[in-house]
Order: C-alpha cells, then structure tokens, then sequence
C-alpha cells in the first residue's frame, strides 16, 4: 500500500509544501510501503512543481519506506540531468528511490516550456530511451531528434543496478507494450485495461508466470485510486485482487490534509493488506 501526494489550493508554503515531509514521516510510522509525489509544474492549485528535491527531503526524512516520482512529466526534464538525479537519489535512499515518469496530463502546461503537444510522445520516447542507457555503466553517446549526446558517463553510480526501479504512468497500449517490453512497473487509474501490459510482459518474458525464483521478473502494476472517492476500499481492493491477482495500491491525497488524514486512510486501507487482501 502507498500514498501518493498532490498540492492542491493555498499559497506557496503555507499549504502541502510545508507538510510534505511530515506527511511522509507518518505514513512510513504508520505502516505504508511507499510514498509517490505527484509533479506538475506551472499550473496554479496544481501538484509539487518539481518533486525530485521534494523525493530528496523525504528519503532524508525517512528511513525504510520507499519514495516513487509519481510521476515526472518526462518531456519537461533532459534525460541526462535526470539520470544523474536519480542515481544520487537511488544512493541517498540506498535503494528506496524508484522513478516514475508518463507524458504528463497537462499539454497546456507544456507548451509553456516549447514543447509541442504533437512532439510529447516523441520526446517521451527518446528522453527515456537516454534515460534507461545513461544508467547502466559505461560511455554514452547518442544522436536522436531531440537529443544529441556526445560521449559522456554518468556519474554518480547508481547503487541499484541498472538505476532505480522504474515505473511508466501510461495508458495506451503501445505504450504499456513498451512499459512491458523494458519491465518497467506500470502505473494505471484503478479500472485500466491492462492486458496490453501483461500480454506484452508475457511475451517479453516466456514462463515467467510458471517460475518461482526470487530472480525471475513479474509483471509489476500498482492502481491509482482516488482516497476520497466514494466507494468502499475494501470493495476496490478486493475486485482488483480477484480480477488481476497480488498487485500495488497506491491512494492519491493531498498533502495538506494534515495528520489526519493520513491517518484516517491507513485506518482505511491498511487493514486490507494485513488481511491477505493484497
């Protein structure tokens, strides 16, 4: 079970920004598995505008749980510059940093910074196709449409190899086929048709579901869920289980809710889990 933070209303600092933190201390005391932070820049009332700093100040702040991007815009960051964000994440963590990345909900928004709402997809594509390279040890060079890298290595080392767990926010199905193909973990609103992904991965990944090893790669989906929506979670949590089998749950709320309502969501929610739900 995670959390997933959005800023939403007052003004800078005297409302999510300043409770973050806290906020994050108290999910891990309370038992949650991972905390992910929400960015979306230049909008009013809108989510952290840049989270990697904020993704720093928790895993200081914080010592076992886990801390995902959920997820970065990836058109709005240079794949070279972000990979050496998340390595020094991946080591300040010692592992626990995983970064999520999608094409971003918020054209408008990017526009603001010159890119195209007709390039998005492309930039996406390359940007984390440098990404994934730039991680792995060695030289890297690259000439792409967006991107022209002379030969440089990436430092520092990422303590995980191979980089941070990394997780695709998509819906489309060519891109969960690609989220599949990389295994990378998908990250999807709760009701999502995701058999492209899981046919992808099969495919990717012949007689993984038969396997047993620690070793063996599984498809890893975690379902995006509204905490203030209406419906019983017990009920969400236990219909996804039986139509998808074991899988992540990651409640979104708003950083400003204050102890509260963290707390009033693990009351929720993690029964669930300890139950044999999840």
């Amino acid at each position: 079970m995670g959390v997933r933070f959005e800023l939403r209303g007052g003004p800078p600092g005297q409302a999510g920004e300043s409770h973050l933190i806290e906020q994050a201390a108290r999910c891990e005391a309370l038992g949650f598995d991972a905390v992910w932070i929400a960015e979306r820049s230049t909008r009013d009332g809108g989510m952290v505008p840049s989270a990697l700093p904020a993704c720093a100040a928790v895993l200081a702040a914080t010592r076992s749980v886990r801390v995902v991007t959920g997820v970065l815009p990836l058109a709005l960051h240079h794949p070279i510059r972000l990979a050496e964000d998340a390595a020094t994440l991946d080591g300040i963590g010692q592992g626990r940093f995983e970064l999520g990345v999608g094409l971003g909900s918020d054209a408008e928004s990017q526009a603001s910074w010159g890119v195209a709402s007709d390039e998005r997809a492309a930039r996406f594509g390359e940007a984390l196709d440098v990404v994934r390279r730039a991680l792995r040890p060695g030289v890297l060079q690259f000439q792409g449409r967006y991107f022209q890298i002379a030969p440089v290595e990436v430092v520092p080392e990422p303590r995980t190899s191979g980089g941070p767990a990394l997780w695709l926010g998509v819906r489309r199905v060519g891109a969960q086929r690609l989220a599949a193909a990389m295994g990378a973990g998908l990250l999807a609103p709760i009701g999502t048709d995701v058999s492209p992904y899981l046919e992808a991965f099969s495919e990717a990944t012949p007689g993984a579901a038969s396997e047993t090893s620690d070793t063996t790669p599984v498809p890893r989906i975690a379902w995006l869920a509204q905490a203030r929506d209406s419906e019983d979670p017990d009920a969400v949590v236990r219909r996804t289980v039986r139509e998808h089998g074991p899988c992540e749950f990651v409640w979104t709320i708003g950083a400003e809710a204050g102890p509260q309502g963290v707390d009033a969501l693990a009351d929720r929610v993690l029964p669930l889990r300890d139950a044999g739900s999840t």
